[in-house]
Formats: C-alpha cells, sequence, structure tokens
C-alpha cells in the first residue's frame, strides 16, 4: 500500500517496535543491521558491544535508522529517519535507556 504516515502514526510505530535497522557508512563501506531499540521523547537508544557498527558510527555519526510493521505482503508500514550517532556516558542516563529497552 501507498502512502504517507501522519505524525502521529509515525510516533505510534517508533514506540510500538522493538526491533529497527540501523545503517551506518564509513571508509566506502555501508552496514546494516538489526538492533533491539526504545523510543523516548524523540530518539532511538539502543545498545551495543564493541564493534564494527560502532566503529564505523565512531567514524562518520551520520546514520539512517528504519523500523517497519508488515500486515502483509501488500500492506505495511515503515519509518525511516537519519540522524546523528551519539554514545551516552551519563551514567544515569545509560541505566534509565537499558531499562527501557530490557521492559520492551
Amino acid at each position: 500500500m501507498l502512502g504517507k504516515l501522519n505524525e502521529t502514526q509515525i510516533e505510534n510505530l517508533l514506540k510500538e517496535q522493538v526491533i529497527g535497522r540501523i545503517a551506518c557508512h564509513a571508509g566506502g563501506e555501508t552496514y546494516l543491521v538489526p538492533i533491539h531499540y526504545v523510543y523516548r521523547n524523540g530518539y532511538v537508544y539502543a545498545h551495543s558491544a564493541e564493534g564494527k557498527k560502532i566503529r564505523m558510527m565512531r567514524e562518520n555519526p551520520q546514520v539512517c535508522f528504519e523500523v517497519e510493521h508488515i500486515h502483509s505482503v501488500f500492506s505495511w508500514q515503515t519509518v525511516i529517519a537519519k540522524g546523528v550517532y551519539e554514545e551516552i556516558t551519563d551514567i544515569d542516563e545509560k541505566q534509565q535507556s537499558m531499562q527501557g529497552i530490557i521492559h520492551r
């Protein structure tokens, strides 16, 4: 189904889903991986161990995030957002983000 989601539909989809995909690009390579996440206050929070995507996002913090809900082959919704990768350094914010992901 073709169409455009309104702001409420976008917010709802981001809040309802638990797995999205984050794409990063560095050193001439594009990398796309699924992540567990929580959406809160206009931000996507995720947790990851040190690895390829973290190294790439540190090199180039420009990212693209995608989440979807597939009802059927002909009926689905997708949100695609561009943003900037940021590491959380504040301990309280880290704990709140992890709790948000865990309790989803």
